[in-house]
């Protein structure tokens, strides 16, 4: 760059502040953490899920640190790098920080153990001696993309920018597919060092490895403007060979050099960063610049019908509406199905106590209550725990079907700005998490609703008591339906009261940027000379 890079990015944060370019904020954020001297180079290993990635990291690590399974494991960005002992520390979103011990990784950064991030888990920090020879360096695994759980693409796609070295894993068993091209062009854009390692080679033939290998160079050289290496890798034939295959090519070099890696990569991140605001500049300069009728009609076809803030704000409202009427029919279903169980249980239980019970009428009625209650909230407790991951897995499921409207929205706009301009421009992501709900506490209601202590006084127990401890043990099941019904209802409340902040999230992301585009393209001729001084200040930030 013509620049410092110090003076770039003070160029770039006052246009994206003044020209309220949202979509920028995350590539300015990873620049300016990776300009600091003490940043580290990010090796990330990214692909398809059930490429390789972790089984590739834990055979650079020498252990199985990375939770590797039949499905799609990992849910949360996790980081490896040199420490001297063995230590894994937790970061949520709310700033929160634990250590953990190595075997509860997987409790925390895979689906199994955190379905669909429910524990609401930022990152997960690995240190260990065995990154010890690579210092400055940290190995980064990534969700997979195109997973069927959509979350995990959005965590690596909103990670992304903070890429330095890009390991691109594709498996043998199908190289190359459109969403693995498109990945390597992205990173490339951001990543000064590209390596595609093709994984699982113990599935060909040393003759279909040649052919495999030979197919993905010849693609790569039509997607890619410089060389992109292809090294084979195997975790299971022969894998030290392949590790030191990696280790002479990709490791040694970047830890030799770590601060050129990292001055490389600020200047490619700049770059990249600095043409994209050019691209939103242009789009508001070319509007300024046009007559008004012209600037009308600009206008009319950005904008268009298929972007009307009103219509996508029906579509969230429909899908809160649709995922409002999946709710009680999940808990019901969940909770009901215990019933016939919490019902045996109960009434094993009290007639083994009953007969211990002596005292008044309203003696034993209390008993009983008291006693009920103690058994209600012991047995719905774990009930109204599961209750939880179930609420998660709902708020997910809403937050998924938001961001598809969002996503639509969002290339209809992309798709809008080529057609009526020319110009490229990548929207913001729709960054948000589901709200997180704290276990609900079980609301146990009154058993008898009239006061026995009146007319305890005229019932002989010693006559009917056994009437009356019958009349109990006949309670026990409108006991536990009411009980059941009301933690159902509980619950419902609650998850439905979250969805709502979900919706406003998303309608806001799409208000936010309609406004920025609206505010670009509504531009009058005296607010040229604010974009021209804008485009002036970055052609001073161009690449030599």
């Amino acid at each position: 760059m013509n620049q410092e890079p110090s003076y770039i990015l003070d160029t770039l944060r006052h246009i994206v502040e003044q020209f309220g370019l949202q979509s920028l904020r995350p590539s300015l954020s990873a620049c300016e953490t990776l300009i600091g001297e003490k940043a580290f180079v990010d090796v990330a290993v990214v692909g398809q899920f059930k490429s390789g990635k972790s089984s590739l990291l834990n055979t650079l690590l020498g252990s199985d640190l990375f939770p590797v399974s039949a499905l799609p494991a990992t849910a949360v960005i996790t980081r490896a790098s040199a420490g001297p002992s063995l230590t894994v520390q937790v970061r949520h979103l709310d700033g929160q920080t634990y250590n953990i011990s190595p075997e509860q990784i997987k409790d925390f950064v895979t689906e199994a153990g955190n379905p669909r991030n429910q524990r609401r888990v930022a990152l997960v920090d690995v240190f260990t001696p065995a990154m010890s020879e690579w210092p400055g360096v940290r190995l980064v695994d990534t969700p997979g993309l195109g997973s069927v759980y959509q979350h995990n693409t959005e965590a690596t796609r909103d990670w992304l920018p903070n890429l330095v070295v890009a390991l691109v894993t594709i498996s043998a068993d199908r190289p190359l597919s459109d969403e693995d091209r498109r990945l390597i062009v992205e990173a490339s854009r951001i990543a000064p060092r590209l390596v595609v390692i093709l994984s699982k080679v113990d599935l060909l033939s040393q003759d279909d490895l040649v052919q495999v290998k030979t197919f993905l160079e010849a693609a790569l050289r039509e997607s890619l403007p410089a060389t992109v290496p292809v090294l084979p890798f195997s975790t299971r034939q022969n894998p030290q060979h392949w590790i030191e295959q990696l280790r002479q090519t990709v490791f040694l070099p970047l830890a030799q050099d770590v601060a050129g890696t990292r001055r490389e990569a600020v200047r490619l991140k700049l770059q990249t960063l600095v043409e994209s605001c050019r691209g939103y500049l242009q789009v508001g300069l070319q509007s300024a610049e046009r007559t008004e009728a012209d600037r009308q009609r600009l206008y009319a076809a950005v904008l268009d019908e298929s972007l009307n803030a009103a219509v996508i704000r029906d579509e969230l409202l429909l899908v809160e509406r649709r995922m409002s009427e999946l709710i009680r029919p999940a808990f019901e279903e969940l909770l009901f199905a215990h019933r016939d169980n919490l019902l045996q249980t109960i009434l094993r239980t009290l007639d083994a106590e009953l007969p211990t019970w002596r005292g008044s009428l309203n003696t034993q009625k209390m008993r009983f209550e008291k006693w009920m209650a103690e058994q209600i909230n012991a047995l719905l407790r774990p009930l109204s725990e599961e209750a939880a991951k179930r609420a998660q897995e709902l708020l997910a499921q809403a937050e998924s079907r938001f961001r598809r409207v969002v996503e639509a929205f969002r290339d209809r706009l992309g798709h809008n700005v080529q057609q009526s301009v020319g110009i490229t421009i990548s929207p913001a992501t729709w960054e948000v998490s589901p709200p997180h709900l704290k276990v609900l506490p079980v609301a146990v209601g009154r058993t008898f609703m009239l006061s026995w202590e009146m007319v305890s006084w005229i019932v002989p127990m010693l006559l009917f008591g056994g009437l009356f401890q019958q009349h109990l043990r006949h309670r026990v099941p409108w006991e536990v339906q009411k009980n059941l019904s009301r933690l159902v209802s509980d619950w419902c409340v609650a998850t439905e009261r979250a969805l709502t902040p979900l919706r406003l999230s998303a309608v806001h992301w799409v208000e936010t940027e309609l406004a920025t585009l609206d505010r670009l393209l509504r531009q009058q001729p005296p607010e040229v000379s604010a974009f021209r001084e804008a485009m002036r200040r970055l052609e001073e930030c161009k690449a030599e």
